[in-house]
């Protein structure tokens, strides 16, 4: 966990960074939610998830106008973020990673185990970031390797008819911005391609490759921000520094 590798290396520093952002980001929304409080439970508004159907025996805290437990809860998790950022201007990378074992754990758990309706693929993303920087080694390698994956991942979720015949879009009345209707299941198909397939070439040695795939994704997450807003390219933008970096481990025989 405490190695050398963040001190040693400025993309990890600022990956570390992101991931403070993006935990800012998550807890932003979740401070006013009701999803996880007593309150919840007093109006069964609560889903827990299919593998722990008890979820709601750990519900500790209100929102307001009910109580200020929640809202001093989480800025109690804001100050360990503040206190993070300040211990990165100091270069303090072990004791910043053990600060962030507590904001991990609480994002972890609502994932997975407090919630049904907090298990969105986002917090999927960020957990496997969060696990690959706080605890893993290798870390430059697992979370070039990680984006890849969640790519391909993806594309499972998109070989269906309402990707494929580019349905989902075409039943919108706004159907796609800057497209005509007639080129949305191209477009559709398109992105299926470049996930499955061009994702791997941002692994690739060769930077004529690895530059092409990366500038490809820039311009998909910019198009796509108009879509699913801003959060999702603003996790996802900070991580891809590795893909300008020459010196980063690749896959050596792509």
């Amino acid at each position: 966990m405490y190695s050398n590798e963040i001190q040693n290396s400025k993309i990890l520093q600022w990956s570390l960074g992101s991931l403070i952002f993006v935990y800012f980001i998550v807890f932003y929304a979740w401070a006013s939610s009701t999803d996880v409080t007593l309150e919840a439970i007093r109006l069964f508004k609560y889903v827990c998830p299919p593998y722990f159907q008890s979820c709601e025996s750990l519900y500790f805290l209100n929102a307001l106008p009910i109580s200020y437990s929640q809202t001093i809860f989480y800025m109690c998790l804001f100050g360990i973020l503040v206190w993070s950022i300040y211990l990165m201007s100091e270069k303090a990378w072990a004791l910043v990673q053990t600060s962030l074992i507590p904001i991990f754990i609480w994002h972890t758990a609502n994932t997975l185990l407090l919630s049904d309706f907090r298990s969105g693929n986002y917090e999927y993303y960020v957990i496997a970031f969060g696990l690959i920087l706080l605890f893993l080694p290798y870390k430059e390698f697992f979370l070039k390797l990680t984006i890849v994956f969640f790519y391909v991942l993806s594309t499972f979720a998109k070989i269906h008819p309402s990707w494929i015949e580019g349905g989902y879009f075409t039943a919108l009345k706004t159907g796609l911005p800057f497209f005509p209707y007639w080129s949305i299941p191209l477009v559709t198909n398109a992105v299926i391609l470049m996930e499955m397939v061009a994702s791997w070439f941002l692994l690739s040695r060769n930077r004529v490759l690895q530059i092409s795939a990366f500038s490809l994704f820039v311009l998909f997450h910019l198009y796509s921000g108009i879509l699913v807003e801003y959060r999702y390219p603003a996790q996802y933008y900070p991580f891809y520094l590795f893909y300008l970096d020459p010196g980063i481990v690749t896959l050596r025989h792509l």
